[in-house]
């Protein structure tokens, strides 16, 4: 899943699909956000080189 950061063009954000966990259980992939839809995650790591961050929500 890649997410847009408002105010930050250009930089990739990417939610692990196998760690999407917003209420401690998996999620399948037909009941993950629409594209638009709003999800809250914590940054977990930086790639400087390619300009990504990676996302963990839940």
């Amino acid at each position: 899943m890649f997410v847009e950061i408002p105010g930050h063009a250009g930089v990739a954000a990417v939610v692990d699909a196998i760690s999407y966990y917003p209420d401690r259980d998996p999620v399948p992939p037909e009941l993950w956000p629409v594209v638009g839809e709003t999800v809250g995650g914590v940054v977990s790591e930086h790639s400087e080189h390619n300009r990504q961050l990676k996302l963990r929500v839940g």
